[in-house]
C-alpha cells in the first residue's frame, strides 16, 4: 500500500475522533449549565412570615422560600422579614384576638375587624398647636397648624393603644382623605376633624374620623 493511500485512509478517522470529543465535550459542558440551573431554581432561603399566607404558613412561623418569590412578592408587600444567617429572628407582635395558643388567620378576621371600625367614636389625638392662638378655628382651610404633622401611622398605632386595634399591612391599611390641611404625602398639618379610610384587602373601606386637639393645658380653646 503506497504512503498516500494510507494517510488517505487515517484522515476520516482522525477527522471522526475530533468530532466525537468535541461533541463528548458540548454535552458535559450541557450537563453542567443544566445542573447549575436546576440548583440556583432549588434554592431556598429561610424568612420569618408576617401574616398568616395560605399554602406557605402561619404568622410569625420561620419558612423556607425562593429568593425571588421573597424578592419580588412578599418582601414589597410587608408579608415576611429576611431571616439573616446566624441572626436570631425579632419577635413579632401578637395579633389581638389570639385564642387556644395560636395565631388566628388575619384571612379569616375581616367581618370581626369591619364590624369593630364601624362601631368606634372619633379617633382623638393630641397635637401642639404651632402658634400661640387662643381661638378655635371656623373652617377647616383656617385651622391651627401643629407641631410636625399625623400620618397614617400615628392613626394606626393610635387606634393598637387606644382600642387594641392592630391593622397588619397589606390586609389592612389606612388611606388618608382629607388634604386641605395635609401635605403632599397626605400627612395631616393641623388641627381638625378628618376623615380617612380603613382600606381592606380583601375588599371595601371602612371610614373612620380622625380629630386633631390640642392637649387640655395647650392654652387654646376648643368651644
Amino acid at each position: 500500500m503506497s504512503i498516500f493511500a494510507f494517510t488517505t485512509m487515517i484522515q476520516p478517522i482522525a477527522s471522526t475522533r475530533s468530532r466525537i470529543a468535541t461533541s463528548s465535550w458540548a454535552r458535559s459542558n450541557l450537563v453542567h449549565v443544566v445542573g447549575r440551573r436546576n440548583a440556583s431554581s432549588q434554592r431556598r432561603i429561610p424568612v420569618q412570615l408576617k401574616a398568616d399566607i395560605p399554602g406557605l404558613g402561619e404568622y410569625g412561623s420561620i419558612k423556607k422560600v425562593h429568593p425571588g418569590r421573597m424578592r419580588n412578592d412578599l418582601f414589597p408587600k410587608g408579608l415576611a422579614n429576611y431571616v439573616l444567617k446566624g441572626v436570631e429572628p425579632t419577635p413579632l407582635d401578637p395579633v389581638p384576638g389570639k385564642h387556644a395558643g395560636r395565631e388566628p388567620s388575619i384571612e379569616t378576621d375581616f367581618a370581626k375587624l369591619r364590624t369593630q371600625l364601624k362601631s368606634l367614636p372619633p379617633l382623638v389625638l393630641h397635637r401642639l398647636p404651632a402658634t400661640g392662638s387662643t381661638a378655635a378655628p371656623t373652617s377647616q382651610m383656617d385651622a391651627t397648624p401643629i407641631f410636625g404633622s399625623v400620618s397614617a401611622t400615628d392613626i394606626a398605632d393610635a387606634l393598637k393603644d387606644v382600642h387594641g386595634i392592630h391593622l397588619v399591612a397589606p390586609h389592612a391599611t389606612i388611606r388618608m382623605m382629607d388634604s386641605e390641611s395635609s401635605d403632599a404625602s397626605g400627612k395631616i398639618k393641623a388641627l381638625g376633624t378628618y376623615l380617612v379610610h380603613v382600606v381592606l384587602k380583601q375588599g371595601g373601606e371602612v371610614p373612620l374620623t380622625v380629630v386633631i386637639e390640642a392637649p387640655n393645658d395647650a392654652g387654646v380653646e376648643t368651644s
